[in-house]
C-alpha cells in the first residue's frame, strides 16, 4: 500500500494517462527486494520455545481474542501506510521538480522527474525495511537477519544500475 500511493497520486497528476511513476525495471525489483526478508522472518519467527508453548497455552489467548489483529489495528496500519506513502512520494517529487518538469512531455531521460521518482522509490524501500525491523518480534532469527541484510545490499547494484545503459 505504501508504494501504491505514489501510483495513485501520479495517476491523478497525469490525468490517468497510463504512464508509470517509476521506471519499469524498478517496478520489477520491488517485490523481490521487499518480500523475501518478510517471508523468512515470518517463517522462522519463534515467540516461545516449544516446551514453554505446550506447557502454557494461555500465552496464546490474545490471538483468538483478536487483541493484536482487529479492525482498529488494521485501520491503523493502513493509515500509517497511507501517510508514509504519500509523504515519501510528495516530498521528493514536488520538492525536487517544477510543475513543468513533471508534466511536460516527453520527459527528459534521467532528468529531474526521474531523479525525484528514484529518490521517492529509495525512500519507500528504506521505510518498508525500517518498519519491518521495528515491528519484528524479538529475538530475530539469524535467517531473517541475513535476508534483511541481503535485500539492503542487493539494492546497491539496483541503484547503481540506474545510471547504466541497461536502465
Amino acid at each position: 500500500l505504501t508504494l501504491g500511493w505514489s501510483y495513485i497520486i501520479y495517476a491523478h497528476t497525469m490525468m490517468f494517462s497510463g504512464e508509470g511513476a517509476y521506471p519499469q525495471w524498478l517496478d520489477v525489483v520491488w517485490n523481490p527486494l521487499t518480500s523475501c526478508a518478510v517471508v523468512l522472518m515470518l517463517a522462522t519467527d519463534i515467540d516461545f520455545p516449544d516446551k514453554v508453548a505446550l506447557a502454557s497455552p494461555e500465552l496464546y489467548k490474545p490471538g483468538p481474542a483478536r487483541k493484536y489483529f482487529n479492525p482498529v489495528v488494521f485501520g491503523h496500519w493502513m493509515l500509517l501506510a497511507t501517510v508514509q506513502g504519500t509523504i515519501a512520494w510528495c516530498v521528493p517529487v514536488y520538492g525536487l521538480t517544477t510543475h513543468h518538469e513533471r508534466v511536460d512531455r516527453p520527459l527528459q531521460e534521467g532528468g529531474p522527474f526521474w531523479q525525484a521518482s528514484f529518490t521517492a522509490f529509495t525512500i519507500l524501500f528504506f521505510v518498508v525495511h525500517l518498519k519491518l525491523i521495528l515491528v519484528a518480534e524479538r529475538p530475530l532469527q539469524p535467517v531473517g537477519i541475513v535476508a534483511f541484510v541481503i535485500e539492503l545490499l542487493l539494492y546497491l547494484p539496483v541503484a547503481m544500475g540506474l545510471g547504466s545503459n541497461l536502465a
